[in-house]
């Protein structure tokens, strides 16, 4: 039996060593440069969107970067882009692009993009840090041997619309073709992932992470399941320059890391925020990626739909869709094997009934367990004002609330011995494996494999466990089932998906999530319970006695009292509120929308009569047309005997940060693009505009008597109604939208 223990231990072991592995780079100064890259473009350059004066100098750093690397490094300009066939770009902007010469045909592009959201967003997460990496990464290929070509391209406009740098690159890059590209967008803090937008993260790429993983060993890359799963249950509104690679049917895939959402797009993101050790994790891994595709051993059509990443032995293997629906046709087939071989004992009505009441009397005691992690995290909410106490600290808080809900699932097991309906294992085991398997099979049938995956894994410990005599064996394999679910049990990705959608749990769903879980485990235990050798030896009186309660409890008031007396929220992480500001200048009408996770009772609204907002988490502001001092901007229409102008023009607060004129009609019209006429229903010309001033205009031809209705859109990242919200330990992005509209009759 210790031999057995010990082997337990020592699989149990292998599978957490990833957790302890450290960042391990080969260049002790590695951290130095990259550091260095990121301070100058995002601290000494700062804000840098495409088309200003500073981007340009961005582009000046990143150039003589590449060629003191030894790349053989130019500019590639762009002006007017077409990005789609019915939308023109006018982007007065460029490319950086550094090549590092290969022997055979083929090329691997590694990117990044240089440009900020906005002038008042320095960008160091955001893109800084990609670029500073993708530079490491040249300098240290400039002393390798190669076999492709390798493309080291700094890309302009991906802050703006339409991903203008990556797309133009393919349409002007005349060198060896794209084999393969890895993009780089936020790899500054946390640990590394192959990001899961706009679709989930394909087989391929997440394969050749962990093999990078395996190579360099920094600790620094996850393969968080949620990262799989969620994206093909949500929609995330993100993208990186990677998708025009995936449009041109080019194998892409973009490294981003975990980051807290309050510096995304706002003047939080500076170089202070950012990790070095991430950033060293971070060149270690693509220099190490780069690698394995340059030697073609990668399989770049791995695209299974429904995998699993399972992380073990400090990095993770994946079960493909193949592999999840055999383990759930092997538990099917051996609960059905099983349930054949003690029909006798299955086909008693006393049996079914004693199953059915051990099921229906463990849900109440169940929910009791529950209630202590919820109830701590529900109190330490109210005390602090907050409705997410554990986002700034989640790793605490989950550890908390653990503790709580041992506490109250020890008193469920005390109370539970006074009304158990069974005092045979047998029911307890039976109802505990067919509540796991029905909710794997539910899961299953709505084509949620790798959700599924941890239940099934469940269901198989669960049942080899009712095939052993021993309760050391018993334990050994319910833990070993369960130990597929510790890689889901991630409250930094959780917070993450959270933070960026600004979407909310109902408690409800919490409690209902948690008893689907923890059900099937309590009736298990129970089973353990009522075994003769833990009966006998009297194991269940010593474990359920006073003194462990007590040191339970007391572990539970401790871990809450230090939750409690650690601000929820500080500077290192803060409460992103998101500021919408609409104006229409046609309609005259003026709107302007806050969201927030937390109640937004606790802002005050400086600029507009200090007034006090809701206790919810969203507020609509219908703000008087008199109360603003609406910018002095004009959509107008010259109308001639064959064609038309449509103009914008006009002053501006603040330097937008696009610009654009859509036009549509229910008939063909005709817009002058590029040195000829086109024929269109609907067409849209965009500029990111660095200029207060505003001068922008499409030539127009109608075709018939329907009218062309025109719409003119001016978008900031600024607070241009004045409002000025404030607040402590808040964050605040803005985005505002100026909108105009007309007719060419």
């Amino acid at each position: 039996m210790k031999v057995r223990v010990r082997l337990l231990a020592s699989l149990l072991a292998s599978l957490l060593a990833g957790a302890c592995s450290g960042v391990g780079s080969t260049d002790p100064a590695a951290r130095s440069r990259l550091m260095q890259d990121m301070q100058a473009l995002a601290g000494r350059i700062g804000p840098r969107p495409a088309g200003s004066p500073a981007e340009a100098r961005a582009r000046g750093y990143i150039l003589d970067a590449m060629r003191s690397a030894g790349l053989q490094a130019s500019e590639q300009p762009l002006g007017e882009l077409e990005l789609w066939e019915s939308t023109d770009l006018m982007l007065d902007s460029a490319n950086v692009i550094g090549v590092l010469p290969g022997s055979v045909a083929g090329s691997i592009v590694l990117g990044a993009h240089h440009d900020s959201r906005s002038l008042s967003c320095p960008g160091a997460a955001d893109d800084a840090s990609g670029v500073a990496v993708m530079l490491e990464a040249a300098r240290r290929w400039a002393k390798k041997e190669r076999r492709h070509t390798l493309v080291f391209a700094s890309f302009t406009g991906e802050e703006t619309f339409g991903l203008p740098g990556s797309a133009g690159f393919l349409r002007h890059w005349d060198g060896e073709k794209p084999i393969a590209a890895v993009t780089l967008d936020f790899v500054s803090t946390g640990k590394v992932f192959v990001a899961p937008f706009p679709r989930p993260p394909e087989l391929w790429a997440n394969r050749l992470l962990a093999r990078a993983e395996a190579q360099v060993h920094t600790g620094r890359a996850t393969f968080d399941p949620w990262l799989v799963a969620v994206p093909r249950i949500l929609d995330i509104p993100y993208f990186a320059d990677h998708v025009s690679f995936l449009e041109a049917g080019i194998p892409a895939l973009n490294l981003s890391c975990q980051f807290p959402a309050w510096t995304y797009h706002t003047r939080e993101d500076t170089p202070e925020r950012v990790e070095g050790e991430t950033l060293v994790a971070a060149a270690d891994l693509v220099t190490e990626m780069i690698g394995i595709l340059d030697r073609g051993e990668a399989d770049l059509k791995s695209t299974d739909k429904g995998y699993a990443p399972v992380p073990a032995l400090g990095s993770a293997f994946f079960l493909p869709l193949l592999g999840l629906r055999a383990l759930e046709a092997a538990v099917l087939l051996a609960g059905l094997a099983v349930a054949t071989v003690r029909r006798r004992e299955i086909l008693r009505v006393d049996a079914w009934g004693e199953t059915l009441r051990a099921l229906f009397m463990a849900i109440p005691f169940t929910l009791l367990g529950i209630s202590g992690g919820l109830a701590v995290e529900s109190l330490l909410g109210w005390i602090a004002g907050v409705s997410h106490p554990s986002s700034a600290h989640p790793l605490a808080h989950v550890g908390g609330a653990l503790a709580a809900s041992a506490f109250t699932f020890w008193l469920a097991a005390v109370l539970f011995r006074f009304v158990r309906p069974a005092t045979r294992s047998g029911p307890y085991l039976a109802a505990g494996w067919l509540v796991l398997a029905s909710e794997a099979a539910a899961l299953s049938g709505l084509h949620r494999h790798e959700i599924a995956f941890p239940l099934w894994a469940g269901a198989a410990g669960m049942l080899l466990a009712s095939l052993s005599g021993s309760v050391i064996r018993q334990v050994a394999w319910a833990c070993l089932g369960a130990l597929a679910s510790i890689s889901y049990l991630s409250p930094v990705t959780y917070r993450m998906f959270l933070e960026l959608s600004g979407s909310t749990v109902p408690p409800a769903a919490l409690w209902v999530g948690a008893l689907a879980l923890l059900l099937p485990w309590f009736l298990f235990f129970q089973g353990i319970a009522c075994h003769p050798e833990v009966l006998l030896g009297g194991r269940p009186g010593r474990l359920l006695s006073a003194p462990v309660g007590l040191i339970l409890a007391l572990l539970a008031a401790g871990s809450a009292a230090a939750n409690g007396l650690v601000p929820t929220y500080d500077s290192r992480h803060r409460v992103l509120v998101q500021v919408g500001e609409e104006i229409d200048l046609t309609r005259r009408e003026v709107t302007a929308h806050l969201a927030s996770l937390e109640p937004l009772a606790a802002l005050r609204l400086e600029g507009w009569d200090s007034q006090a907002l809701s206790d919810g988490t969203r507020q609509t502001l219908d703000i008087p047309w008199d109360r603003i001092d609406p910018p002095a901007v004009t959509l107008e229409t010259e109308n001639g005997e064959t064609e038309s102008i449509v103009r914008l023009r006009g002053l501006l607060p603040d330097n937008p940060r696009f610009v654009s004129l859509r036009l549509a009609s229910s008939a063909s019209f005709q817009v002058f693009r590029g040195g000829s006429w086109g024929t269109f229903r609907n067409y849209r010309k965009a500029t990111p505009s660095m200029e207060r001033g505003l001068q922008l205009e499409v030539p127009v031809r109608k075709e018939t008597g329907a009218p062309v209705h025109v719409e003119a859109e001016i978008l900031l990242d600024e607070d241009i109604l004045g409002l000025r919200p404030r607040a402590a330990t808040r964050a605040f992005r803005f985005w505002s939208r100026l909108k105009l509209t007309a007719r060419i009759p």
